[in-house]
């Protein structure tokens, strides 16, 4: 009884040992690799294989302490194929690990390749969107290849997926219109480019800034700091104002405010004074004020000034400061952008 407690306990022990070194050399190798262009899929994956020559002392040693006598894994093998004689257990095991080889690290690279193809060739000043549409075919036609890889090595004829693909492919045409036209609508505009990522944009609902031009659809960050997802069918199809096209935009504003407290001349240079103190107002051209009409007993000022595109908050710090010299005044937004 001491001898078989003995057994088990150097067993525990191998196995501990075994573990340890193979989770010693994946964490080094990580460690080491996540330092360099590697995706962290593939890097996880090479630590894993690094590792498992160190797990696999657990099936050599393990039987040889058990039985006190030297067991190969040939010998473990044939033992269970003996039990199992209609499978070819060694042909099957080494089919699910190469497969999974396969499609781990072709996952790895492909991550890896649309990562470089997307920050790394900003360098050369290729445009975000063919980048990000280059990156995303290499990431298909790779998974695409490891996929029929892998039916090579289990022996799959071409003939039995591409009719299954194909098959697969009417039946779901007619199912999946709406999705099929929102990806040809995405190659559109990653090709044609009508706005790129990070412009400001216009749409016939909503104003935001582009974070991500995807197959399907567009991400946009609103002003008011919600992410919505347009899909670009509607995108394709509607009216886009690209804010960002033009390095400079006009705004105007509509100040209301009673007769009695106007005094011509003076109102006019009050208001101009106060947005050319507003760092972010551009100081060419300069800011212009003009009467617009009178309606009863109160008049319309057009308060007219440029600024960067991105310096949309601009527009809020203007309103604030006018209210504060003009705390009896209304003040909105014009909408008419053909008044000068």
């Amino acid at each position: 009884m001491i001898n078989e407690v003995t057994r088990i306990l150097l067993i525990v022990l191998t196995v501990a040992i075994s573990l340890g070194i193979g989770f010693f050399l994946r964490r080094l190798t990580i460690r080491r690799l996540s330092q360099t262009f590697l995706d962290a899929w593939i890097v996880q994956t090479i630590g894993i294989i690094v590792a498992l020559p160190a797990i696999a002392l657990i099936l050599i040693f393990a039987p040889v302490i058990y039985t006190s006598t030297f067991v190969s894994l040939d010998q473990i093998w044939s033992g269970l194929a003996l039990r199992y004689k209609s499978f070819d257990l060694i042909g099957l095991g080494t089919s699910i690990i190469i497969s999974t080889l396969i499609l781990a690290i072709a996952i790895g690279i492909a991550r890896t390749i649309m990562t470089l193809s997307i920050r790394g060739w900003g360098d050369n000043r290729i445009d975000i969107n063919i980048r990000t549409l280059i990156g995303r075919v290499c990431y298909i036609i790779i998974i695409t290849f490891a996929f029929f890889w892998v039916l090579a090595v289990w022996r799959v004829e071409l003939t039995v997926p591409v009719a299954f693909i194909g098959t697969i492919t009417i039946a779901c045409a007619f199912a999946i219109q709406e999705i099929l036209k929102n990806l040809v609508a995405g190659f559109y505009l990653l090709m044609e480019r009508p706005f790129h990522i990070g412009d400001m944009i216009t749409t016939a609902t909503y104003t935001g800034r582009v974070e991500d031009v995807a197959i399907r659809a567009t991400k946009l960050r609103l002003i008011s700091g919600e992410q919505i997802t347009i899909p670009n069918a509607l995108m394709f199809g509607g009216i886009v104002l690209n804010d960002s096209f033009y390095g400079e935009k006009r705004v105007i504003l509509d100040l209301v405010m009673a007769q009695d407290l106007f005094i011509k001349g003076e109102t006019f240079s009050q208001v101009k004074r106060t947005i050319e103190q507003v760092e972010t107002v551009m100081s060419k051209p300069e800011p212009l004020v003009t009467l617009g009409n009178y309606t009863g007993s109160n008049l319309t000022l057009y308060v007219q000034f440029w600024l960067t595109s991105s310096d949309v908050t601009t527009i809020s710090d203007v309103m604030y400061e006018l209210r504060q010299v003009l705390p009896h005044a209304d003040i909105s937004i014009h909408r008419d952008a053909m008044i000068v």
